[in-house]
């Protein structure tokens, strides 16, 4: 029975959809699959070409048993469980199919001999029962497969003396397809309509070719309807593949569409999916309805400024016509009682009932974010007394000389230093000394403006940077403010303390073009300060520089003097009133 047009229809259908089909998911059975069905046409092929020569005839008929055995024999591995390596497999496959295409070929060549057919054929069967034990045992479905090879070989050795190697090909064929049937339905956990029609398919495949050797000694009465259903059971295995694998794909999404469910039901965290046209809530989880204190009924009806502060719908509002909306953004959002909490937004654009929407998920950062503030204020701040240490003021300071230059103003930098502090460390104590720099730090502060930074530099020493100013004369003023805040004594732990401080006080840009040159000149006017007795302020003079040149040219001039042996001392003597000698001056002469 040849084939029809049918055949080079559908046959290039199926290897074309499983070939598409492994190309996207590389599973070993979709392989296996396109492998079998790729040989069965080709022995489609083999058959319907005609030959006019009894040896190429020969070959034909050869070629086309062999490849619609190896296509049966990948079928059956495709169901065989997956615990072998592809190599293993293959030579597997080889090997159970070497018997059976020794018995096609000698078929087809009419070579006809007892002893060969059933040695071949015993062979054969013995190859499949090693293979069965070593892949299958255990498994369901491993007693049918060895009860399938023992009946197999009780026929090929009846079936032997008859020297009919065709029939004996026939055999092994309906073995095959059966046995894909037992493993198909053995080892699938989830039989499905693909499974029973494929399993049904390869049940009735086998059974067509049973009947066609019956049907051979009375064709007249059969022939013409075998030839009609010739192609079913085949078209039937493939039909039931293909619907194997996409119910197979439904139930995948069907169980992913559950978890995700689950998932988004259960998840301690909010999550919500809100219409991108306004704002509205679609869908909340559990979680949401916890956090915020809201019923379900009551977020259905509400919409993502319900649930935020009112000074932030501006910034929602921008953030919505973004695309990127929700997307790992930080805000504040509000609960029912009003209580605020910062949260970490993230989402992505998903379509609710075929409406264009976005999924959100909310992680409460409350903590997290009080937890980075503090740190980030710790690194900032002096942990004594609480004011900027010089970390924050260098940064501070920085961008005040940048709006100076700006705005075309000055600044200044205050240097301010405890006077005889260590003399209080002394006489009351190292806790009381700390009191008191906090008391200092406090009233210090008073005359400090918002847009100006007061800083802890030191153990007693503060600095202080002022900006916006129009002349030297507010930079004064800014000091004797200072100044006058510790014009009463401090009352700590029930001692009153007297207590001053000097400040130096440089001017930008007429003390210095940068930070560096501006602090140095500040130093300088505070130690002016305290060596003229403390309590007091000092603006940094420019003749500071000239006089500091000097003593440095004095100092270097002596220290060669003595290296080089120059000084010669002299001694001059100094009389009293009576003229008597009442001591001696030493004088040091370069």
């Amino acid at each position: 029975m040849r084939g029809n047009l049918f055949d080079f229809v559908l046959l290039p259908l199926l290897i074309l959809f499983f070939g598409v089909l492994q190309a996207r998911r590389p599973l070993r059975r979709y392989r296996l699959w396109l492998g079998g069905w790729t040989l069965i046409l080709l022995s489609f092929l083999v058959w319907m070409w005609p030959l006019a020569s009894p040896l190429a005839t020969v070959f034909q008929e050869s070629i086309r048993l062999d490849c619609l055995i190896l296509g049966g024999i990948l079928f059956l591995a495709s169901f065989v469980p997956l615990k072998s390596s592809r190599l293993r497999l293959a030579i597997y496959v080889v090997l159970l199919a070497l018997a059976p295409c020794v018995l096609a070929d000698a078929s087809a060549a009419g070579i006809i001999g007892p002893v060969f057919c059933c040695v071949v054929a015993l062979a054969g069967e013995a190859v499949a029962l090693w293979m069965a034990r070593d892949m299958l045992a255990g498994w369901p479905g491993y007693r049918l497969i060895v009860a399938q090879c023992l009946v197999a070989a009780v026929a090929l050795v009846v079936l032997a003396p008859m020297t009919r190697p065709d029939i004996m090909v026939t055999v092994v064929l309906v073995q095959i397809l059966w046995g894909s049937a037992t493993l198909l339905l053995a080892n699938t956990r989830n039989r499905n309509t693909g499974t029973w029609m494929t399993a049904a398919g390869f049940l009735a495949w086998g059974a067509l070719y049973f009947t066609n050797r019956v049907v051979l000694y009375n064709p007249h009465a059969y022939l013409a309807l075998l030839d009609r259903i010739w192609n079913l059971p085949k078209y039937l295995v493939g039909f039931g593949m293909i619907l194997s694998v996409v119910e197979e794909s439904t139930e995948q999404i069907r169980t992913l569409s559950e978890e995700y469910r689950l998932l988004y039901e259960s998840n301690p965290h909010p999550m919500w999916i809100f219409s991108q046209s306004d704002a509205r809530f679609l869908s909340v989880n559990d979680a949401a309805v916890h956090v915020y204190g809201y019923t379900r009924d009551e977020l259905l009806s509400m919409t993502l400024f319900d649930i935020r502060p009112e000074e932030d719908y501006e910034r929602l509002r921008v953030a919505l016509k973004s695309p990127e909306v929700d997307r790992q953004q930080v805000w504040r959002h509000q609960r029912k009682d009003g209580s605020l909490f910062e949260v970490e937004i993230s989402g992505h654009d998903v379509s609710f009932g075929g409406l264009p929407a976005c999924f959100s998920m909310a992680i409460d950062i409350t903590e997290r974010e009080q937890m980075n503030r503090e740190l980030v204020y710790n690194a900032q701040h002096d942990a004594l007394t609480g004011l900027a240490n010089r970390v924050l003021l260098d940064d501070r300071a920085a961008q005040t000389l940048a709006r100076s230059v700006r705005d075309h103003n000055k600044a200044a930098l205050l240097t301010i230093d405890v006077d005889r502090f260590k003399r209080i460390n002394d006489t009351y104590g190292h806790h009381v000394g700390d009191e008191c720099l906090k008391a200092i730090a406090e009233r210090l502060s008073t005359r400090v403006r918002d847009a100006d930074t007061l800083a802890r530099t030191g153990g007693e020493e503060f600095t202080l940077v002022v900006g916006g100013l129009t002349s030297r004369r507010g930079a004064a003023a800014a000091a004797a403010a200072l100044l006058s805040t510790l014009e009463q004594p401090l009352l700590l732990s029930n001692n009153e303390i007297a207590v001053s401080v000097s400040i130096g006080v440089a001017v930008y840009p007429d003390d210095g073009e940068d930070m560096d040159g501006i602090r140095k000149r500040s130093d300088k006017a505070l130690y002016q300060a305290k060596r003229a007795g403390g309590g007091r302020a000092v603006l940094a003079s420019l003749g500071d520089d000239a006089e500091e040149r000097n003593a440095t040219d004095v100092e270097a001039a002596l220290r060669r003097a003595l290296a080089d042996g120059t000084l010669e001392l002299a001694y001059q003597p100094i009389f009293d009133s009576s003229g008597h000698l009442a001591r001696v001056e030493a004088l040091a002469r370069g």
